[in-house]
């Protein structure tokens, strides 16, 4: 294979993971904007550069209970988000939680609640 070809390849698989970023960032509004009509919004996430990242996206009420709760966890941009029911009806707050998750989910829960704690300080 000359170079010429190895950066086409290159562009191409460039090109296509540009389409699936876009198609994973709509997913993300749509979902976010879903969760938005239940309740205040709480996202964390977990930067997975080389290894499994993830975005928790959880709709709470005025007492903090989880409404409903979304997670975009792997490692590609073909991942999507899924229903999260093991933290559905719990409180955000209650620290038990976090042993109920799998390690990125659980530092973007961590973030999550550290999101909730610098807006209290604020009010």
């Amino acid at each position: 294979m000359d170079f010429k070809n190895i950066l086409l390849v290159i562009g191409i698989l460039w090109i296509i993971q540009s389409i699936f970023t876009y198609f994973q960032i709509k997913n993300y509004h749509e979902v976010s904007n879903k969760l938005a009509t239940k309740g205040k919004l709480v996202v964390g996430t977990k930067k997975g550069y080389f290894s499994s990242g993830a975005i928790l996206i959880m709709a709470v009420d005025s007492n903090y209970k989880i409404i409903d709760c979304m997670v975009l966890n792997g490692i590609t941009v073909l991942a999507r988000f899924r229903r999260l029911e093991e933290l559905i009806n719990k409180n955000l707050l209650d620290e038990t939680n976090k042993m109920l998750l799998s390690n990125p989910i659980k530092q973007a829960y961590e973030k999550a609640i550290a999101n909730i704690s610098i807006l209290n300080e604020k009010d």
